[in-house]
């Protein structure tokens, strides 16, 4: 009964063992399924596809088209709502604290695989209201970074010690740096000279443009 079995951006076959979303997979085993096909199991359980439940006026007043989550960052702006049900199953959490909302597509996802409505701000996204400015003092261009990382006492990137830069900030350069060599510090040897024009020339005997490089 897929709507589109053929023009899905992704396909599942589904091996024994599967045990996606909690659900028993055994009767689909040898199948294939569109990535639609595949999210419904997943969530209900089944393939088939059931009405969009209402909310009884009598209990729940009409229907909100509004994530009634309070920390919503933006519950006014999304494609989906759903409405919870005690009997709500959904990627075999608890729902009953959240029974009776209205949740967006984004915050019902939270909760799907978290458990929980509160989402936890990664270093980076904290550093979206903060000074986004790399505090190495050798950082060529300590501001104009695509991305920036706070150091905490975890920080293990690259299996090095990164305890010497515990309350860093670091721009997407000086972290990668660290993360390959241990050290923040460029080596003179790593550095790109311009070379002396008499010596601008490929040294690989078979080059097919030697002298033409950019």
């Amino acid at each position: 009964h897929c709507v589109s079995p053929a023009s899905s951006s992704r396909f599942v076959k589904i091996e024994e063992g599967c045990k996606a979303g909690g659900r028993d997979w055994s009767p689909l085993v040898g199948n294939v399924l569109c990535h639609s096909c595949y999210n419904r199991y997943s969530y209900s359980g089944t393939l088939e596809r059931t009405r969009k439940r209402t909310i009884p006026s009598e209990h729940h007043g009409p229907v909100i088209k509004k994530c009634t989550y309070t920390e919503c960052p933006a519950p006014d702006n999304s494609t989906q709502y759903h409405f919870i049900y005690d009997s709500c199953r959904a990627g075999n959490r608890d729902w009953g604290p959240v029974a009776g909302m209205t949740l967006c597509n984004a915050c019902y996802s939270q909760f799907r695989h978290k458990g929980s409505l509160v989402r936890v701000q990664s270093s980076k996204d904290r550093l979206k209201t903060e000074n986004r400015r790399c505090t190495f003092d050798g950082c060529d261009s300590p501001s104009t970074s695509s991305r920036f990382v706070r150091i905490d006492q975890s920080c293990t990137a690259g299996g090095k010690d990164w305890s010497s830069l515990v309350g860093m900030v670091l721009c997407h350069t000086c972290y990668g740096r660290f993360r390959d060599r241990g050290t923040l510090n460029r080596s003179r040897a790593c550095r790109h000279k311009p070379q002396e024009s008499g010596l601008r020339k490929c040294s690989y005997e078979d080059c097919l443009k030697p002298d033409n490089s950019s």
